[in-house]
């Protein structure tokens, strides 16, 4: 199987089909059966939900959810795989919040992350921001939640990296020209973000390397006008 595009998709708990569940490969109804707090389990639901719906728009034309399963990789990273065990030939970044999922598939490292508007608490940059950023942040470059983008973006970031940083700290990140979009940087290597509010949301990609084609035009955007959980 050859993925023939990029594909993103965000969804809500609220698009989840009745029928949900059977398309679950068989190990992944196991993992579903096994959470013991329902919260994390409709979590962890909705997230693989958004992923087999990005897998199927990356796949195109025959695909369906139920022929892709998501495993965990050695680094704790998702990956997609034939539900026979074959490993496919594409990656995958998953992010979930308040009621909302995001998932991206492409065959480039990618990471997504999905934030919604909160105030960020008191001493929190410490732990994702460097003093030099904190400061330039402090100017409110990207907007009122500025490090709330910033946030964003390195989680995405390492997902990309898939756990090569430890930490969020030591991913540099840098202004770019482009509005919406972001340098950033790890141990010599080199990576591309892009973010985008819809309403309360803060959607932010995140490719390592040099940005394929694709990168500057795929959407950053919901199908529909998201329904948050709970309001902000």
């Amino acid at each position: 199987m050859t993925i023939r595009r990029p594909a993103l998709v965000v969804c809500a708990a609220a698009d989840l089909p009745d029928d949900v569940l059977g398309h679950l490969t068989a190990q992944e109804r196991q993992q579903y059966d096994a959470f013991a707090f329902p919260k994390r389990r409709d979590e962890w639901l909705l997230g693989r939900w958004a992923a087999k719906r990005a897998a199927v728009k990356a796949w195109g034309e025959g695909a369906s959810p139920g022929a892709f399963e998501v495993q965990v990789s050695e680094h704790g990273a998702p990956c997609l795989h034939h539900p026979a065990g074959e490993a496919l030939p594409a990656r995958l970044s998953i992010s979930h919040s308040h009621g909302l999922a995001t998932a991206v598939v492409a065959a480039e490292w990618v990471g997504i992350d999905l934030e919604v508007q909160r105030p960020m608490p008191s001493g929190a940059w410490r732990f994702f921001l460097t003093e030099a950023e904190r400061d330039w942040l402090a100017g409110a470059p990207w907007g009122p939640h500025s490090e709330l983008v910033a946030w964003a973006l390195k989680e995405a970031a390492y997902k990309a990296l898939q756990g090569s940083s430890r930490s969020l700290v030591p991913l540099k990140l840098t202004p770019h020209a482009r509005p919406g979009w972001a340098a950033l940087a790890h141990a010599g290597q080199s990576l591309l973000g892009r973010w985008q509010w819809v309403d309360q949301v803060c959607l932010a990609l995140v490719v390592a390397g040099e940005a394929p084609a694709w990168f500057a035009d795929l959407p950053l955007s919901f199908d529909q006008k998201p329904l948050l959980r709970r309001k902000i």
